[in-house]
């Protein structure tokens, strides 16, 4: 599948970057109207064929997104959409890794719906906020499937601390609204310590309840396997409070 090359370029101060493209293929028809619509709402894309038919794989990939669907259901079934967590490590790629699975379940192009930067080998991230993709953000598509809500948030530093379990609970019973800064939790914990935490978001509605989890990690050779971190969101997901859950 032919694929444009795609380069972000930072101009003067002040002034707003725009994506280059080069190199397209004299048999390749380009959806511009779109391009200038990504650019004016800040978006990175990737160029394939606009018109999805002509992508080699795209049988395969409806085969696949119908299996999807079956198990999904529709709205006509009263059930409401699955909230699904991505957690990691900070600078792991889970906001990247969001991006792929959108334009997975999509026959739209790859799109930066969630923010994200290359900084798997030092640590740093872009996502400070617990922020939520509705099926209305990333699928085109006018059904009733019950596509999923995927949250995004900030990385959990790789530790089996009673901070890091608060901050899970916290977040699986769905305590954090939308938006809220993950740092303002942490900095709450770390002064007045973890029981003084739970008190606080436990007297709070639940706004969005998790019902599945998603954890990465970075493929980066010279980057550690998170393993006290994957431990302890597979002991609080297990935990009868949480035992809905599942962890992939």
């Amino acid at each position: 599948m032919a694929q444009s090359e795609i380069t972000r370029r930072k101009k003067k101060k002040d002034d707003k970057w725009k994506p280059d493209v080069e190199g397209h293929h004299e048999d390749h028809h380009f959806n511009l109207n779109a391009d200038e619509e990504a650019i004016k709402n800040y978006q990175f894309i990737i160029h394939v064929d606009d018109d999805p038919t002509k992508d080699p794989m795209y049988d395969q990939k409806q085969d696949l997104l119908d299996e999807c669907k079956k198990l999904l259901g529709t709205t006509l079934s009263g059930k409401r959409p699955l909230n699904i967590a991505v957690l990691g490590p900070p600078g792991c790629g889970k906001s990247a890794f969001l991006n792929t699975v959108f334009a997975s379940l999509s026959n739209d192009r790859w799109r930066e719906h969630a923010k994200h930067g290359s900084f798997s080998s030092i640590g740093k991230q872009v996502t400070r906020r617990l922020k939520s993709y509705r099926k209305e953000v990333y699928y085109k598509e006018t059904d009733t499937v019950l596509m999923p809500t995927f949250i995004d948030m900030t990385g959990f530093e790789n530790e089996d601390s009673e901070l890091n379990r608060e901050l899970l609970n916290i977040i699986l019973k769905g305590k954090m609204k939308e938006n809220e800064l993950l740092s303002d939790v942490i900095e709450y914990g770390k002064k007045y310590g973890g029981n003084a935490l739970r008190m606080k978001y436990s007297s709070r509605p639940v706004y969005k309840r998790v019902d599945r989890i998603i954890a990465v990690c970075s493929c980066n050779p010279l980057s550690n396997l998170p393993r006290a971190l994957f431990e302890t969101i597979a002991e609080i997901a297990s935990n009868k409070v949480n035992r809905s859950l599942e962890t992939l």
